[in-house]
């Protein structure tokens, strides 16, 4: 198993949320300019795109449902209530989160099922304790509820309409992945239908997760560059109480860190100087806690005993 995981986290290892790069947009992109560029007199080409659309919606499905469970310990226990009839053993589980391999809802992500709507369906009313269904029909653009708009746009206008291309497109990935079936027909527009369900899932379920589960974490621009700059400010305090403790047990070289500010200011007084817009901050403030981080990270050991500066 953990080899398995290694694998898996080789091709595809997202960050949701807390940071890094989030690669699903831009590969829902690449398959919709693919079936743009399917001749209509290739049929057998059509017949990919419901396998490439359930294979990016397993992908992220298992990402955020890790990302939920990891997030909350109240969400750990739903989590593992989801694989209590599995055959998995205590002892690999432990072993498998002991050795940093997955946190324990990679795991428990790794081993759910997801070869039907039921299986999705059934993860993520566990998972959040209400009816995903219900959920979806009032979730709200996340952007729209944060930024205080008069009337936030409903993202998922048709449930039903939505579980009736998902249920299909699960069909047509069930009947092309295990048989030949050389006279079963996906036409162009079963192949947009299932490209169109995977990104409405997934941004309804974005929109669900923003407003409950991660609504306490910076989404809009403004939310970033606060979050952002609160940081910094909590590393400048850092930093100034290591010092101020050098000080005291004699082991600060005023002239060194005399050297380093001066480097800081400069450094940081071009950061970003041609940066227009509202990123800006975001990007000078990030810059300065990496820099400030670092120098704390070096001045730190000399507060051991015995250290020497």
């Amino acid at each position: 198993m953990e080899a398995h995981i290694r694998e898996a986290r080789a091709r595809f290892d997202p960050h949701y949320v807390e940071g890094g790069v989030w690669d699903l947009q831009s590969r829902l992109r690449v398959l919709r300019e693919a079936l743009d560029s399917v001749d209509a007199s290739n049929r057998e080409l059509f017949r990919y795109f419901p396998i490439a659309s359930i294979a990016l919606l397993e992908s992220y499905v298992k990402a955020v449902i890790s990302s939920i469970i990891d997030h909350d310990s109240v969400y750990l226990e739903r989590g593992l209530a989801l694989i209590a009839d599995r055959s998995l053993k205590a002892v690999e589980a432990i072993s498998v989160i002991q050795s940093g391999t997955a946190t324990p809802g990679q795991l428990v992500a790794h081993v759910l099922p997801f070869s039907s709507l039921a299986h999705l369906e059934s993860s993520f009313d566990k998972l959040l304790a209400q009816s995903v269904k219900e959920l979806l029909k009032v979730a709200l653009d996340a952007y729209d509820v944060r930024l205080g708009r008069s009337d936030p746009r409903i993202v998922v206008s048709d449930v039903p309409g939505l579980w009736r291309k998902l249920d299909a497109t699960f069909r047509h990935r069930h009947i092309i992945a295990h048989e030949a079936a050389p006279s079963y027909d996906v036409t162009a527009g079963d192949a947009r239908d299932a490209l169109d369900a995977a990104e409405t899932f997934m941004s309804g379920i974005d929109a669900i997760l923003w407003t409950t589960v991660w609504h306490g974490i910076p989404l809009t621009q403004r939310e970033l560059n606060d979050e952002a700059h609160k940081e910094m400010v909590i590393c400048r305090s850092e930093l100034a109480s290591v010092i101020k403790r050098l000080r005291r047990l004699g082991r600060m070289d005023a002239l060194r860190h005399r050297f380093w500010r001066i480097y800081f200011l400069e450094y940081m007084r071009r950061t970003a100087v041609d940066m227009m817009g509202s990123i800006a901050p975001l990007i000078y403030a990030t810059t300065a806690i990496s820099i400030l981080r670092h120098r704390i990270s070096e001045l730190e050991p000399l507060l051991q005993e015995g250290a020497i500066a």
